[in-house]
């Protein structure tokens, strides 16, 4: 389910922002490139207002920034690596490293299923460290195809 939504163009194998709204901006303007996000802005300013309602950072360097809303045509996933890591004000207060970005229509149905999968995904040790020592965009599809086997 994830390798079927992630693409080698969707990925950023090194984002160089440092704060979460860096890392942010990064993506949205990767979604927007791939035509995945019309207006940007518009885009940021709705992810930053969920983001300030409650974190998308899980524990141990992961961060699933996801939104769902009628003006997302149909469901993406853009994915990021920062090696120095961005503070995404998670629970165990470690900077956020692997970041997921989804975005989908309001009622799709395919949303959580995929959260829930990179969530349990990104709980594997093994998982987190092969994708942070990736150096392509198709070693990290590879990893996940692997995992998803």
């Amino acid at each position: 389910m994830i390798s079927e939504l992630l693409k080698r163009e969707s990925i950023i194998v090194d984002l160089k922002g440092s704060t979460k709204e860096e890392v942010l901006k990064e993506l949205i303007e990767l979604g927007g490139r791939l035509g995945c996000i019309g207006d940007k802005e518009m885009f940021y300013n709705k992810i930053l207002e969920l983001e300030n309602l409650g974190s998308s950072a899980l524990e141990k360097g992961v961060a699933i920034p996801h939104i769902r809303d009628n003006f997302i045509s149909e469901i993406f996933l853009l994915f990021g690596i920062s090696k120095q890591g961005a503070q995404f004000d998670s629970i165990d207060g470690q900077p956020s490293k692997l970041i997921f970005f989804i975005g989908a229509k309001r009622n799709d149905k395919a949303y959580l299923p995929l959260l829930s999968r990179i969530s349990r995904m990104c709980s594997y040790a093994e998982n987190r460290e092969a994708l942070l020592a990736a150096r392509t965009e198709q070693e990290i599809i590879d990893i996940i195809k692997k995992w998803e086997g």
